[in-house]
């Protein structure tokens, strides 16, 4: 696979993008290089303004250097979010899991005590996980709410406190403007 930095994909120098590019200063240039998902571009564009800055004497080098070529807060911020939301997802499954299971072992094992102890142990282990998932989910969202401290506007507080049946209607209600908020990201 390419790195990020490879100029393989460039746009067209013809393209009315390309000439938009061309428009633009230095310093604007710097700035989509570093976050051109945030400005909805394209990584064919930014290869593009890697490739004009670098015909304005700024090469990969430099841009690294001066911290311009990525934006490793808002990657850290995509990736804690993308853990939140696969350890919710899974601290739900399994929530709904031990829920669903224990009848379905009434039903199908015979003798009383082996359903006992079958089920002790099934919904321990799975109640046990359900609660590393919850864990796991709130240290990620933790953490994600540390680089938009400002924006999100659920504490990470309410999730432990309301626990794995909630987190996807958190997820879902909040997931868009975590996005949003990602993208004010410097």
């Amino acid at each position: 696979e390419k790195s990020d930095e490879s100029c393989d994909l460039v746009l067209d120098t013809k393209s009315t993008e390309y000439q938009k590019l061309t428009e633009y200063d230095t310093p604007k240039l710097m700035d989509i290089v570093q976050r051109y998902e945030q400005f909805d571009f394209s990584k064919q564009a930014r290869n593009s303004a890697i490739q004009i800055l670098g015909k304005r004497g700024i090469g990969l080098e430099e841009l690294m250097l001066s911290g311009k070529l990525r934006n490793v807060k808002y990657e850290e911020g995509k990736e804690l979010l993308k853990q939140f939301e696969n350890n919710s997802k899974w601290a739900f499954f399994l929530f709904l899991f031990s829920i669903i299971i224990i009848p379905i072992i009434y039903l199908l094992v015979p003798g009383f005590d082996a359903k006992e102890r079958i089920s002790d142990i099934v919904y321990l282990i799975s109640r046990g996980l359900v609660l590393v998932f919850m864990i796991k989910s709130g240290l990620s969202y933790t953490n994600l709410y540390r680089i938009v401290r400002n924006s999100i506007k659920i504490m990470p507080w309410m999730i432990y406190l309301f626990g794995a049946l909630f987190y996807p209607v958190f997820l879902f209600y909040y997931k868009k403007g975590i996005l949003e908020e990602l993208k004010t990201i410097r």
